[in-house]
């Protein structure tokens, strides 16, 4: 367990360091405004409740360790919520792996099985977009409260090889029906669905990033000449830029691409080698 991150305010910050002191007290009134519904939040997310508590403890910790960074981002509360979530899941995924699944002490659950499904696509500092068995829903941090803004049934029958989804659209490739990616632009109650023609070439899609006005969205794909990334305009599905970005060895399965827009125009990714082991990841840029 880690320590109480409140505690390491106190007793890391020594007098007569001034930017360290800001740092300090950005953080702590940081903490103690968001905390609690950093708990409650990922309490119902995780239907964990202990869980919940060890994951926001990892997430605080690692924002202050951090904080001349972190505090100076968009949505600080988004970056919180997030790694607390991703620790949690590496968790789970860690302990499904070293022993058969059984009741878990340590962690009692709250709510409904695990059964319910649950991945993080999008957090701000007031809501996180999860995808869940039922569809893509709304996430109040404050309150706990959901929101279905797209369901499952009619929309993904199936299952889907990428996804990636904001406040304003969901974008997906579905298994049935590969290197189709799929946009669906979210309008209150309603919503509107564009399919593309298509990405010439490729065999399957690995990653899927809608940038920040859903106009854009970036597809990591494997081609029979290596891993590519293409640009699509999701108002008319026009592709407009495909490129090679890495060589793609044979019989090597899980190596991918993985992206982030740094702006609304550019994008920047990674070619992520397959097996365990230390690796040299070389950035690359597509605009």
């Amino acid at each position: 367990m880690l320590p109480r991150v409140r505690d390491m305010v106190v007793s890391t910050t020594r007098a007569g360091e001034a930017p360290a002191r800001r740092d300090a007290d950005g953080f702590e009134a940081f903490y103690r405004a968001n905390v609690d519904r950093f708990y409650r939040a990922l309490a119902v997310t995780l239907r964990r409740d202990g869980l919940a508590h060890e994951a926001v403890d990892e997430a605080m910790a690692r924002a202050y360790a951090k904080w001349s960074v972190v505090g100076e981002l968009e949505s600080p509360a988004g970056w919180v919520f997030r790694v607390g979530f991703n620790w949690a899941t590496s968790w789970r995924r860690k302990l499904r792996r070293e022993r058969p699944p059984v009741a878990d002490d340590a962690h009692p659950q709250q709510g409904p099985p695990d059964g319910d499904a649950v991945d993080l696509a999008e957090a701000t500092d007031t809501t996180a977009y999860l995808w869940r068995d039922t569809g893509y829903v709304a996430h109040d941090l404050a309150t706990g409260r959901e929101s279905l803004l797209l369901p499952m049934t009619g929309v993904f029958d199936g299952s889907t090889d990428a996804a990636d989804g904001i406040s304003t659209a969901v974008a997906f490739d579905r298994t049935e029906e590969p290197c189709h990616p799929q946009v669906v632009h979210l309008n209150g109650t309603s919503y509107r669905q564009l399919w593309s023609a298509g990405v010439p070439g490729c065999l399957r899609v690995t990653d899927l990033r809608l940038n920040r006005d859903g106009d854009r969205l970036a597809i990591g794909y494997r081609s029979a000449d290596g891993l590519r990334v293409a640009l699509l305009d999701t108002e008319d599905g026009r592709l407009l830029t495909d490129r090679r970005v890495g060589a793609l060895p044979a019989g090597n399965a899980r190596m991918h691409v993985e992206l982030a827009w740094t702006e609304d125009q550019t994008v920047r990714g990674v070619v992520v080698p397959g097996g365990g082991g230390p690796h040299d990841l070389e950035p690359f840029t597509v605009r």
